[in-house]
């Protein structure tokens, strides 16, 4: 006697917090690879992004503005008109403005990313097994959502009578 099972199976889980607005497949249907099985209200993903966007521009501005404070003194030190430390204290602003902006830019990233968190797609064909959530209730991350399996790969689990295993291991393959 053996077991049947599929290679690729998986739970998905929420990766952000939401309230479910679509679940488009039942339980036994087939979905495609990249089919939306889960998708979540981005309400509070599409703020968080265009906060991140106004920051990243202000801390753009930040930065062009260091930029031509420092040309502004490497113009001046070069002339010795100004001290030595007024030319570190405009490295330090340009270099510490450059920073903010990396900073800014990876946040506006981080937040395109939560909002497709909002949108959960299948990982492979297959058909669906199970749905642990409904229409209109707030998953929090790390909530299991939907389970499905693939039917492409299969694999046979039988246990092999200790008389049967000498002449399966000569032969590295069995029939089933």
């Amino acid at each position: 006697d053996g077991v049947v099972e599929a290679v690729n199976k998986a739970t998905l889980s929420a990766q952000t917090g939401g309230r479910v607005l679509e679940l488009p497949f039942d339980v036994n249907d087939y979905v495609h690879a990249g089919d939306v099985v889960v998708r979540f209200t981005d309400v509070e993903q599409q703020s968080g992004r265009r906060q991140a966007e106004a920051a990243s521009r202000a801390a753009e501005a930040a930065d062009r503005e260091a930029q031509l404070a420092f040309e502004r003194a490497t113009e001046l030190i070069g002339k010795k008109l100004i001290a030595q430390s007024a030319y570190d204290q405009a490295v330090a602003r340009r270099d510490a403005a450059r920073a903010a902006f990396e900073a800014a830019r990876a946040g506006v990233r981080e937040a395109g990313e939560q909002v497709d968190y909002t949108v959960i797609r299948a990982p492979y064909s297959g058909i669906l097994t199970e749905r642990h959530v409904a229409v209109g209730e707030t998953v929090r991350p790390g909530q299991p959502l939907v389970s499905g399996l693939s039917l492409a790969q299969l694999r046979v689990t039988v246990d092999v009578p200790q008389g049967d295993l000498e002449a399966v291991r000569a032969h590295a393959k069995a029939a089933i």
